[in-house]
């Protein structure tokens, strides 16, 4: 997945290296959607005169845009039943781990994740659990701190499923939600923006930018599946 602004440095760094080996009939871009960021009091920013300034929509916005794109069909006619998620930034990933996906498939899950067991209650990940009633995970930014280190009887983590941004969705799930029109929550992110000023000169000023994680599909699924990864 790649956006408006990085698809054409993308697919030129892959023919460079020939796509590293891979069949490049086999490789499909498609390109998230924009959101506009806007300053703490509300104000959208200008990135110059005539454009707004905006950011991707967040790694939830790939099973939108694997949608809208036409991919999503497209695999499921190659008899595609199952896509590996994982972020690009995590090159330790197993990709298309066979045990993860033959757990997810044996237990005819829509939408499975792997989670690692937290190292201490100062850790920054994602907590998988539940929320009333449906599995989900939180981000530890929501939660307090008490409740990010709370232990159990034995001095053990409460809340020690940490989430590592790999799952396996089922394309008919993927197909399901986009024709029934699901939304994913957005989540703010505090940065900051170059923008236009007041006196019309770009300058660094705090931006707000909001983002869908893929995450938030879980309590959309109707069979969820978990695996620790050791």
């Amino acid at each position: 997945m790649t956006n408006r602004e990085n698809r054409q440095i993308i697919e030129k760094f892959l023919e460079e290296h020939r796509f590293f080996r891979l069949n490049p009939e086999d490789l499909y871009f498609f390109e998230q959607e924009m959101l506009p960021s806007i300053t703490p009091e509300g104000n959208l920013i200008l990135k110059d005169e005539t454009h707004l300034f905006v950011n991707p929509n967040g790694h939830g916005g790939s099973l939108k845009a694997i949608f809208k794109s036409g991919i999503l069909k497209t695999l499921m006619e190659r008899d595609v039943t199952e896509l590996f998620y994982c972020q690009a930034d995590n090159p330790l990933v197993k990709v298309a781990d066979p045990v993860f996906l033959g757990y997810h498939n044996m237990e005819n899950a829509e939408m499975s994740l792997k989670v690692l067991r937290r190292r201490d209650g100062l850790e920054k990940v994602g907590i998988y659990g539940t929320v009333n009633g449906k599995p989900a995970v939180i981000e530890y930014s929501d939660l307090l701190p008490e409740e990010i280190s709370a232990v159990d009887e034995k001095g053990r983590l409460k809340y020690w499923p940490g989430s590592i941004a790999i799952h396996i969705f089922s394309l008919p799930f993927i197909r399901r939600l986009n024709e029934r029109g699901f939304a994913l929550p957005y989540h703010r992110a505090v940065k900051s923006a170059a923008g236009l000023g007041m006196d019309n000169k770009l300058c660094q000023m705090p931006a707000w930018k909001f983002e869908t994680f893929v995450f938030d599909a879980l309590p959309l699924a109707q069979k969820v599946c978990c695996m620790e990864t050791i």
